[in-house]
């Protein structure tokens, strides 16, 4: 890994920013550490999409955070619902949003056609879904922390789940 950096570092010294740029924006580079530098960016905009839709409807229809649970006086039961309700909308939304921008930005489609593409893609972003809202409702049940830091554990569960089988089963690479 440090020889990549290397690599990059001693590419970018070499050569004007122009064409570096150019380098790094085409999206066939396969490059390791421009490919995870890529699939970082998208997953932030994708991290902020989800934090969006979870934070409104948080705020909202499904109420969970600790000063609406307290005031509206809603049991662990419901703000787990309304957790993994608000969980799923911020899911649906991210996941596009990361479909198409990884698509766009980072791999390369072709293993499938694109209707398959989506569906395994879907289906490894809910797998880490899946193990991540586990964790986050282990930790709402025991007490241990807030909705942020069970969406924080849920994040860190499905960043890891779905970076390898994306580079591996859903896209060429």
């Amino acid at each position: 890994m440090i020889s990549d950096i290397l690599q990059g570092y001693h590419y970018a010294r070499k050569n004007p920013v122009s064409k570096t740029w150019a380098v790094f924006m085409s999206p066939g580079n396969k490059h390791p550490l421009v490919q995870f530098t890529k699939y970082g960016i998208c997953g932030v905009l994708a991290t902020l999409s989800y934090n969006a839709f979870f934070a409104l409807t948080g705020y909202t229809i499904f109420p969970h955070f600790t000063d609406l649970v307290e005031k509206l006086g809603l049991s662990t039961g419901q703000r787990i619902i309304n957790f993994t309700l608000s969980s799923l909308v911020g899911f649906v939304i991210s996941n596009a949003v990361a479909y198409f921008t990884n698509l766009w930005f980072v791999f390369e489609g072709g293993r499938h056609s694109r209707i398959k593409e989506f569906l395994i893609f879907t289906l490894v972003s809910g797998v880490g879904f899946a193990a991540g809202l586990g964790i986050a409702i282990l930790n709402l049940t025991k007490g241990t922390g807030g909705s942020w830091v069970a969406a924080f554990a849920l994040l860190i569960t499905s960043i890891i789940v779905n970076f390898l089988c994306r580079k591996f089963i859903v896209f060429k690479g």
